[in-house]
């Protein structure tokens, strides 16, 4: 059996064939536009609602004191922030502990600078350096010149916290170059004996 050929359409059927693609075509691009335009509107929102936060933040930020935007949460009164990077790189930034916090259950740290403690330990030993200084104060203990004694407990604490935060913030402790046996002779001079 031969295969039947399309009828031929007559030229205002395929007008009309022509104009129901067009409106079928154009009523799938609008339900897209609309599709898209639903979509923005709703991005629309969202991003409003996060520059609405974000502005929130903001304000709530620049109404804090300068210290603690840059430190974290407010100190309290007479509290001292973490020690800067060159207070600790100065020569009494890495002092040796002298005694361990009364909770402290890790590795003994007493004899030990602050760069070879764990954070966790220096946390706890600024928070007991903190309480020694509030009872100096509270007792108003003076040293020989006149000065609170409060005021290196402070600074102790402050060197701990900001030896943890410099620890937390992925620091290492340098290496330091050694003389090799083979290069030291004895004698201060590092050449060779064969030269």
């Amino acid at each position: 059996m031969p295969a039947q050929t399309p009828a031929k359409l007559t030229p205002a059927e395929e007008i009309a064939a022509t104009l129901a693609q067009l409106l079928s075509a154009q009523m799938e691009t609008r339900k897209t536009i609309h599709d898209l335009l639903t979509h923005l509107v709703a991005v629309n929102i969202e991003t409003r609602d996060l520059l609405k936060e974000m502005r929130n933040m903001r304000a709530q930020a620049q109404s804090r004191p300068a210290s603690s935007a840059a430190n974290g949460p407010a100190l309290p009164s007479g509290v001292l922030p973490p020690a800067s990077d060159d207070e600790l790189d100065s020569q009494y930034g890495d002092e040796v502990i002298k005694h361990k916090p009364r909770d402290w259950t890790g590795d003994e740290c007493k004899g030990r600078k602050m760069s070879d403690c764990p954070p966790a330990f220096l946390d706890m030993l600024a928070d007991s350096m903190e309480y020694f200084a509030a009872k100096k104060d509270a007792a108003g203990e003076k040293d020989d010149r006149g000065r609170p004694k409060s005021f290196f407990d402070r600074k102790t604490a402050s060197r701990a916290r900001g030896w943890a935060r410099r620890m937390r913030a992925g620091w290492t402790k340098p290496v330091e170059e050694e003389t090799s046996a083979a290069g030291d002779f004895g004698d201060g001079n590092a050449s060779s004996p064969f030269d």
